[in-house]
């Protein structure tokens, strides 16, 4: 994180009422543009306890078109990027409880190369309705081939792999860096256009 070159832009997908994680990346660069995105906007940090550099919005990942997206406030990370101006994220955390298996389907491809650092908590598939072919594309059922996957689409390398300590069974934490991240850090990230919109 202190190598992160320009104020770092982290995005930070699942909060369940906690903001741990970025205090603690906050104090490492008191300078980071720090956004905490959740479904439930009742499960955002409370507004008491909200560190005003931090900025929390009621929004989340999921199928682009899947009835499980309608009423409610599932969007793209295309869309979220557009609406704050970004064109690109240093650091990308997803702890979404399942739903980081929409966001490998719909837009890893596309938006993978403009994230510097990925930090996915894969939950377990059987426990969500996962379509077949995210499992099949991305080799869930393989770790060596779902990292090679990864690097190849995504430009994304696994550089961490590990279960969860507190649900090994059924939960891993990875971690991916671009495949090129010293030349991504200092040029070609500031090189990337400005993102469109997603047609529904």
């Amino acid at each position: 994180i202190h190598a992160i070159h320009g104020a770092p832009i982290v995005y930070s997908f699942g909060s369940n009422k906690e903001q741990e994680f970025e205090l603690k990346l906050l104090k490492l660069r008191p300078d980071a543009k720090i956004f905490i995105f959740d479904l439930n906007p009742d499960l955002l940090p409370p507004m008491d306890k909200r560190h005003p550099q931090i900025t929390c919005t009621g929004a989340g990942i999921g199928y682009y078109h899947s009835p499980y997206c309608e009423d409610s406030n599932c969007t793209s990370m295309q869309d979220i990027m557009v609406h704050y101006g970004h064109t690109y994220v240093d650091v990308l955390k997803f702890d979404i409880g399942g739903w980081e298996y929409a966001w490998l389907k719909e837009e890893s491809g596309v938006m993978g190369p403009r994230v510097g650092q990925l930090l996915l908590t894969l939950h377990d598939r059987n426990e969500f309705d996962v379509m077949p072919v995210v499992v099949e594309y991305f080799y869930l059922y393989d770790a060596f081939k779902f990292n090679e996957r990864m690097e190849n689409e995504c430009y994304l390398r696994c550089f961490h792999q590990n279960s969860n300590l507190k649900h090994a069974r059924s939960i891993a934490d990875v971690g991916f860096i671009n495949a090129n991240w010293i030349s991504w850090n200092l040029y070609k990230k500031y090189e990337f256009t400005a993102l469109m919109p997603r047609l529904e």
